[in-house]
């Protein structure tokens, strides 16, 4: 959450794509940690350790879900680089804030 508070608040990273996609990875990292974590540490504590087949489907379901969404944002982030490195005269024309906003909107 450092880093998107981080980014937030300064103007000049910002405006770049990149700094976008790694704000949304480092929110969708927090709240992956955050759908785990908890019953892990409940499970430290206690000496009974059970969880419902709803809740463990929950937190699959969350694992999962959020899991997939980092691995599209990496994709994201590594296609950004690709346009950067590959065509660097094209690149503001190519990575537009409409593209970005789709490409976050999908992961």
């Amino acid at each position: 959450m450092l880093i998107v508070v981080s980014i937030f608040c300064s103007p000049a990273l910002l405006g770049s794509p990149m700094f976008l996609f790694l704000t949304v990875l480092s929110f969708l990292e927090a709240c992956f940690s955050s759908a785990i974590t908890p019953k892990m540490i409940v499970d430290s504590i206690c000496e009974r350790k059970t969880i419902s087949y709803k809740g463990y489907m929950i937190q699959l379901f969350a694992e999962q879900f959020l899991a997939g969404a980092e691995v599209i944002v990496l994709l994201v982030m590594a296609y950004d680089r690709y346009v950067a490195i590959c065509k660097p005269l094209r690149y503001s024309s190519i990575m537009n804030w409409r593209l970005c906003g789709i490409l976050v909107g999908v992961s």
